[in-house]
C-alpha cells in the first residue's frame, strides 16, 4: 500500500471495513457515532466522493480532521508522522498488505470486527472466561499493561454477530454489560454504564457512617490499569470507571451519593477531557475536584503517557509511589 493507492480508496469503504456505518446523511455527507471515542450523538462526519486526499473527516467532538492517513493515525494511535505505519494498517485493513507485522504476535484474524454495538443489537455471547487469550495478552501489553495486573478486572468473551465470530476484552460495568476492546473495535454488550470499582466497599461502610474522602475517576479502563501499573500499587478509594464522557451525569450522581470531600480526575487531555473536567467542577460544588493530568501533560491520556514512559525507558522504568 503507498499514498497513491491511499488517495482512491473511500472513507465510507474503510469504515465499514472497521465495522461503522452512517447514522444518517445530509447533502451528501454521512454523520457516524465516532469511531474516536463513545458518544449519544453521531458528530463524526464524512464527505463522500472525495480521493484527493484532502479533508475528507471531520469530528465535531474532537475538533479535529483531515485525509483518510490522518483517520488511521488518529483510529490506531500513532505518532502523527508515521506514514508508514498509517500506509501498513490501511494494507492490513483492505487486505493489501500479505507480510504479518513481526512486531504483533498472534494477530486477529483477517476479518472486519463487528458494528458498534448497543443494547439489543444481535450479540450471541457463548463464553465468558477467565483472561488467557494470548492475543488479547499480547493486545494488553503493547499498551504497557500486564496479564497479572488486568486479570482481577478483565475477563475474555467470545461471540458472534451476523454469523462471524469474535473475541474482545471485556470489562464489566454496572448494568451488567460489557464494556468490549480488541486492537480492531470499541464496543459494549448491554447497556452503557459506569463502572463503579471498590476497593473500599463503600455501600458497606456508609450504613456505619463511614464515608470514602476521596474518589478517583477515569475516563476510560485502560487509563485506570495504565494508573495501576505506573504507580505499582492499588488505588484506595472507590473508582468510577466513566466508560463514555456521556456518562458523566450518572458519575456525579454516584460521587454525590458517596459524599466523598474529593474528586481526583485523570481524564483525557483533549477538548472533550477539558470539557469534562469543566463539568464536574461545576456540578459538584462544595467538593475537591483536583485536574491529575497534569502529570501526562504531552500525552493524550494516562495510558499514551505510559506506553511513551515504556519506550523510552524500558529496562529503568521508574513506577512512582500512589499519591491519593
Amino acid at each position: 500500500m503507498n499514498s497513491n493507492q491511499a488517495k482512491k480508496i473511500e472513507m465510507s469503504r474503510i469504515l465499514d471495513q472497521l465495522g461503522y456505518q452512517p447514522h444518517h446523511e445530509i447533502r451528501g455527507e454521512l454523520w457516524y457515532f465516532s469511531p474516536l471515542r463513545q458518544e449519544t450523538q453521531p458528530s463524526f462526519k464524512v464527505t463522500q466522493g472525495n480521493q484527493t486526499g484532502q479533508s475528507i473527516w471531520y469530528d465535531h467532538g474532537e475538533g479535529r480532521g483531515g485525509n483518510l492517513l490522518d483517520f488511521i493515525t488518529a483510529y490506531y494511535d500513532l505518532p502523527k508522522n508515521d506514514i508508514k505505519g498509517a500506509l501498513r494498517k490501511l494494507g492490513e485493513i483492505t487486505g493489501h498488505s500479505q507480510k504479518r507485522d513481526p512486531s504483533t504476535p498472534n494477530r486477529f484474524p483477517q476479518q472486519p470486527p463487528p458494528k458498534t454495538q448497543v443494547s439489543g443489537s444481535g450479540i450471541e455471547i457463548h463464553k465468558v472466561q477467565p483472561l488467557q487469550n494470548r492475543a488479547l495478552i499480547g493486545y494488553l501489553r503493547k499498551r504497557g499493561i500486564s496479564r497479572s495486573t488486568a486479570t482481577p478486572y478483565l475477563k475474555e468473551i467470545y461471540y458472534t454477530r451476523r454469523k462471524k465470530n469474535y473475541f474482545a476484552l471485556a470489562f464489566p460495568n454496572d448494568s451488567g454489560g460489557y464494556e468490549l476492546r480488541n486492537p480492531y473495535f470499541k464496543g459494549v454488550d448491554g447497556t452503557k454504564e459506569i463502572s463503579v470499582l471498590k476497593q473500599i466497599d463503600w455501600l458497606v461502610k456508609r450504613k456505619t457512617g463511614v464515608k470514602p474522602f476521596a474518589v478517583t475517576v477515569f475516563e476510560g479502563f485502560m487509563d485506570f490499569l495504565s494508573a495501576l501499573t505506573y504507580y505499582q500499587k492499588e488505588i484506595t478509594t472507590p473508582v468510577i470507571v466513566l466508560n463514555s464522557v456521556a456518562m458523566r451525569n450518572r458519575a456525579v450522581e454516584t460521587i454525590t451519593e458517596m459524599q466523598a470531600k474529593k474528586v481526583y480526575l485523570y481524564l483525557d487531555r483533549d477538548k472533550s477531557g477539558r470539557d469534562l473536567t469543566c463539568y464536574f467542577k461545576k456540578a459538584l460544588l462544595g467538593i475537591a475536584v483536583l485536574d491529575k493530568s497534569d502529570l501526562y501533560a504531552g500525552e493524550k491520556d494516562f495510558n499514551a503517557f505510559l506506553i511513551t514512559r515504556l519506550n523510552e525507558h524500558p529496562s529503568s522504568f521508574s513506577f512512582h509511589q500512589l499519591q491519593f
